[in-house]
This record gives C-alpha cells, structure tokens and sequence, in this order.
C-alpha cells in the first residue's frame, strides 16, 4: 500500500472496456484532494462489496478501482480516502501484518521474564495482537505457520511458565492463553497444558463483556475444536448450553459472536455421539440456518450436511443443492463464466420462480416465512452478489430472464429483521455498482422504496452497511439522521435514487447513455430534493464532483445530445442551489457560498 499525493489516472481505465471498472466517472477525472493507497495481492474471488466496505472502516471513501477478475490471478485495488488519517491508519494496517510475517514475538518473549508486571503485561498483550491480527490472512485450518520457530526458540513453553503458571493478574493469564491457543492449533498438547489453557479462555468469555474480546475467544475455541483431541475439555462444564445462549442474540454488537458460537457447535456437533445429540436439543433442527447469512461456502455446506442428519426436510435439500453450485463455483478455475452457465444459471431462475410462488402463497394466508425458505433465499442472493462482473452479454440474460423483477418480489415480502448483509450485498450488486449494469432500468422497479424500509431496522449496521456509500460520497454523519426525518415518501424515494450507490455514480450512468427521458426524470428528482430538503442536506449535496455532473450535462445539450429543454431544467437546478447557498451563506459555511457562486457563473457562461 502505497501514499501518494496525486496519481495520473488518464483516460485510461475509464475507456479500457475489458475492464469494465467500476470506477465512478467524475471521482477519477482529478484525484489531487484524495489520498491514493494502491493496494496489491488481493485474492482473485474477492468481492467489490466486501472489500469497499472493510478499506471503509479505516476512514471515508470517496471511490474505488478494483481491478477486474482474471481467472484465479490475484487483483490490485486503488482506493481513494477522503482523508489522511484514513489513509494512514489502512497503512497501519497493512503495517501491523508486515511486522507479524518479521516474527517479532522472538524478540519481544525474553521480556516475558522481566520483574516489573506491567511490562509483562504489555509485552504479552503485543504478543497477542500479533497472533490475531496474523489469522486474517492465514489459513485457520493447517497449523499457524510460527510454530515451528517459536517451539524451537522455547518460546511455548516460556509463555506456559510467566504467564499463565505465574501470571500475576487474569489479564495476563488470559493473554497468554490465547497466544499459546493460536499457536497450539492442531498441535497435540500436553494434558495440564491444555487443560489450563482452554479453561482460561472459557473463563474469560463468561466474564468478559467487551464484544469483540468475546468474539475472538470463541474464535480461537473454534480453533482448537478442530482437533478431536480438544473437544472433550472444551465442552465439559456443560459448557455446550452456555454458548448455544450466545447463539439466541438479537443485539447487533453481537452478531459476530453469534455467528462464531454457531460455528464452534457445529463443529462440535460434528464429532457425534451424545454431543450430537446435546447440540441438536440445544439449537433445534434447523438450528444452523443463520450461518447461511455469512460469505463462508464451506462452513455454509458443513451447516447443511449436519442439519440433514437430523431432518432430511426437503428445503434443505434445496439448500445443499444451491451450497453445492457455490462450491463447484469456488473450486473451478474457470472463475468469471460459470455464472453465466446455462445449467446453472437456470437452476438459480427455477428457485426463484418457485420462490415467487410460495411467497405468493404465504402472503395470500398472511403468513410468515419460515427459516428454511430464508435460507434458500440466502443462498441464492448469495449466488447472485457473485455475478460481478458483468459484460453485456451478460447483462441481456439478466434483465431477459426477469431475474431483477424476482429478486424484487422476494425482497419486499422479507421482515425487516430477516434482512442481513448477504442480501444489501446483492442489491447493491444489482442496482448500479457497475458501469453496464442494470443501473436506471433497476431503479423503475422501486428497489430504492425497498431499501428505504431498511430505515425502520433497529440494527444501525445494517443501515450502515446499505448506506455507507451516503456518507462516504457525501462525507456527513448526519445525513442517515436528515433521510430518517424526511417524511414525503416520494422524496425518500428520489432521496435514495440520488444516494444508494454514491450520489454521482448513478447521475453519471444516467448522463452518459444521454437518454432524454431518464436524465430528465433524474433532473426532476434532484430538483425536488433540492426544494424540500434543509440546507443541511443541501450543503452536503454540492461538491466539485457534483459541479462536473452539471458541467457534462450542460456539454451534451451543447452536442445536441440532449434537447434545450434539458439545458433550461440544469440552468434553472444550478441557478436555485446558488440563490439558497448565497442567502444561507454565513461564515461558518462560507465555502457553501464560494461554491455556489461558481455554479452560478457557470450557469450564466452557458
């Protein structure tokens, strides 16, 4: 990852069709205001979505290029931050990373022995957060990869006996625990050793309430509980009941937990015998169902194949079958196609239409879905978030075979609460993030008016997740406050035609095909936008990128590309925006004032 103060983009990934780039128009044309990280290595099978939302929690984005998928090659990103902090603290990131593949833990053990605690103390809590931060990128399932090297140092062995023999406080003892779990996966251990060991992380997770520390411990138990000689301690104490209560969770700062807590009892479900038999009475039949709402195929096919011994229900069934397609999609080599398969493709539109029908049912005898028929609708969302990227070939068997249409019946009869970011992932997928994409078309099917229901969720992450282009395009915490105040139900819908997915990337998509009717529409909902919405919202609308939008449009009514009508609607859009920011210019937002000025001597040039 690389900081650099400007980058010459040219003309060239814009026009590169084999790309076909998501990068937005205007955001690319002049990036001497944003902070570039060029980032490398990235894995073939990388998903957009993901990777946009995970470099967003470093700072506010202000757009995105990843490069487009060649086989199983790895991929190069280039991000922009709307900040330097935010860019710093990605570097820091990727840092922290760099230092756990130099293996400072030999340099850093010896302290372990030092007389003063507290030194004691921060030099394992380093160790520790060496060892977490090194699993994102590192294969859990094959043994942790400093191993060899720290058992040859002496290294386990010395963590064993300060901290966790003679360690002074729990939070020593707890540190060092984790350390020697992370790195004593699969690893045959010695009986006191692991009896110490797992206990302490059990202990730990009973009485430490922050979150994420809960998370990472049932994490590193998921670890050890691949190895069958682990498992008879880890769930004595009855300690099966305590996290199939993890797993009944409504709180959003504990969907991770959950989602790992599942994960540690099927994986101890797995084994057999009584403890089959106690997990299944703990969680139910069905009970693995939400690990269907994470991106993980193989935990998602574990999950099934276990819940088919005990009920062979035919949903699920259904359920293996489209697992199964995902897996055979990961395996091939052949990445980019086989979405587009015939075969496969028509089995994803068959679920959907006998989806279709049975929603249809259940509405009529106002009834509600069940968790069986959510997981089908998962996995084929899941399906779909993978169709990226498109071509448009590709894009022609989409909207021929009415998937979008389908994917838009299914969705609105879903609760509120059954949302999950598998399917904001999809729609985001399918209502404009690529440049031949669905784009406008989408958006006359009322996907907007769906996603707007997301509102009402009392999960501020998912709200975040669907709307975490609003505040990166717009760089204002408050605009998810000023949406939810808005009361007129067109102008949230023309709200979020402005907002989902950036602002300028779907007036751009718009402008360039340079189709009268939707640049017209489009123009018609910013300027309703614009007459009801607070100079709140409205200091957050302009921006130069929103001054370049006018400007392209302005060009192609001068081209004749669009009718002089079109050029009147802009003028008189451009020439409103400056009159309010002229009357509600103080010096607090004087650069609102600037701004609009310069539209308006725009608009007068024209």
């Amino acid at each position: 990852m690389e900081k650099k103060q400007r980058i010459d983009c040219g003309n060239s990934l814009e026009n590169n069709d084999s790309n076909k780039n998501h990068i937005l128009s205007s955001t690319f044309r002049n990036l001497s205001s944003y902070h570039v990280a060029i980032c490398g290595q990235i894995p073939s099978e990388t998903i957009e979505t993901e990777l946009y939302g995970w470099m967003g929690k470093f700072g506010a984005l202000c757009g995105m290029y990843l490069e487009s998928q060649n086989g199983t090659e790895s991929r190069q990103a280039i991000v922009l931050y709307a900040t330097e902090e935010g860019l710093t603290k990605a570097i820091l990131n990727v840092d922290t990373d760099k230092i756990a593949e130099n293996e400072p833990i030999q340099i850093l053990s010896p302290l372990l022995e030092h007389s003063n605690k507290e030194i004691k103390g921060d030099v394992i809590a380093i160790i520790r957060y060496i060892l977490h931060r090194y699993k994102k990128f590192k294969q859990q399932k094959s043994p942790h990869p400093f191993y060899s090297l720290v058992k040859k140092l002496g290294i386990i062995q010395l963590i064993y006996n300060t901290c966790i023999i003679n360690g002074e406080t729990e939070l020593i003892k707890g540190n060092g625990s984790y350390a020697l779990a992370k790195l004593l996966r699969l690893q045959t251990i010695e009986l006191n050793m692991k009896k110490k060991i797992i206990q302490q992380i059990k202990r730990d997770l009973k009485e430490i309430n922050n979150p994420q520390t809960r998370d990472e411990l049932l994490e590193v138990l998921c670890e050890l509980s691949e190895n069958d000689e682990n498992i008879e301690e880890i769930a004595s104490d009855n300690f099966v009941q305590f996290v199939a209560q993890l797993t009944q969770t409504s709180d959003e700062s504990q969907c991770d937990i959950k989602e790992n807590a599942l994960k540690l009892l099927l994986i101890l479900s797995e084994k057999g015998g009584t403890l089959d038999q106690e997990i299944r009475g703990a969680v139910g039949d069905f009970g693995f169902l939400p690990i269907f709402e994470s991106s993980d195929v193989d935990l998602k096919m574990r999950a099934v194949t276990q819940m088919l011994k005990w009920n062979k229900n035919e949903q699920l069934l259904t359920i293996q079958k489209l697992t199964q397609l995902r897996s055979d999609y990961i395996i091939s080599k052949d990445y980019r196609d086989q979405f587009f398969d015939e075969e496969k493709f028509a089995q994803i539109i068959s679920q959907a239409f006998a989806l279709n029908k049975e929603i249809e049912e259940l509405e009529k005898k106002n009834q509600q879905i069940s968790p069986q028929t959510m997981g089908i609708i998962n996995c084929i969302f899941d399906y779909v978030r993978r169709l990226l990227p498109y071509s448009e070939s590709d894009t022609t068997l989409i909207i021929n075979s009415d998937l979008q249409k389908l994917l838009v019946n299914i969705v609105r009869y879903i609760p509120l609460p059954f949302f999950n970011n598998i399917l904001l992932e999809s729609f985001y997928c399918l209502s404009g993030y690529n440049s031949c994409i669905l784009g406008y078309k989408y958006f006359k099917l009322d996907a907007h008016l769906i996603l707007t229901r997301l509102f009402d969720l009392p999960q501020v992450g998912l709200i975040g997740n669907c709307l975490i282009t609003i505040k990166n395009a717009i760089a204002s915490e408050q605009m998810i406050s000023i949406v939810k105040e808005i009361n007129d139900r067109e102008l949230i819908g023309g709200a979020m035609l402005l907002v989902n997915e950036g602002i300028y990337s779907i007036l751009f998509e718009i402008a360039k095909r340079m189709n009268e009717t939707e640049v017209d529409e489009s123009l018609n909902e910013l300027q309703k936008v614009v007459n009801n919405v607070d100079d709140n919202l409205l200091f957050n609308l302009v921006s130069k990128e929103f001054c370049l939008w006018v400007q392209f449009i302005i060009e192609g009514c001068l081209q004749n590309n669009l009718s002089l009508d079109i050029k009147a609607k802009i003028i008189s859009l451009v020439t409103s925006i400056s009159l309010r920011g002229v009357s509600m210019a103080t010096n607090a937002n004087a650069t609102l004032q600037v701004v609009c000025n310069s539209y308006f001597k725009l608009s007068r040039t024209y």
